[in-house]
């Protein structure tokens, strides 16, 4: 079978324009890389603005909260009148705090001022304080039994604690709502 030469050499062109595509997708393919590259950019550079504006307004909005948390709960705690109880008769801590001769103990954990104990104690009308021991209970119902003896080195502060210079920390009360004669 003869080739007509016409049809050889239009196949070659078919072959030539072939490649010429290729060529050129090649470099429509390289545009493509660098305007890939030229909008990764533009991107990146959008997060790098993005981004700090985020974090102020995560920032803002953390303190917007801390503020509200905190105007709460100095309502709360001004609404709130912590009531304590000696020998079933009922005080106020700015009560407690102006019945009695301040005093400053030294423990393993500083000097601790306040109230004497003892004398709350005696104020609150109990006969022979000596004669008894004290369970001095928490809010949350934690509870010390001590003797009188250490009732007399023992403070009561304006924060509703009560510390005692010979005693383990585990005698020191917090949040202390009465104190019971046993």
């Amino acid at each position: 079978m003869a080739t007509r030469p016409g049809k050889h050499t239009q196949k070659k062109r078919s072959t030539e324009k072939n490649l010429k595509p290729l060529v050129t997708l090649k470099k429509v393919h390289n545009f493509y890389i660098s305007s890939t590259v030229i909008c990764h950019t533009r991107y990146i550079m959008s997060q790098e603005k993005i981004l700090p504006i985020f974090a102020i307004i995560v920032l803002i909005i953390g303190v917007a909260a801390s503020v509200f948390v905190y105007a709460t709960e100095t309502q709360n705690a001004s609404e709130t009148t912590i009531i304590i109880t000696i020998n079933g008769n009922s005080y106020t801590i700015p009560q407690l705090m102006t019945s009695g001769t301040y005093k400053t103990i030294s423990t393993d954990d500083g000097e601790k001022a306040g109230v004497a104990l003892d004398e709350l104690i005696i104020r609150s009308g109990v006969e022979c304080p000596s004669c008894h021991d004290y369970t001095i209970k928490a809010k949350d119902m934690y509870q010390q039994t001590i003797t009188w003896e250490n009732v007399q080195q023992g403070i009561f502060t304006d924060d509703a604690r009560v510390y005692f210079p010979n005693l383990a920390h585990t005698f020191w009360v917090n949040d202390v709502r009465t104190i019971e004669v046993v």
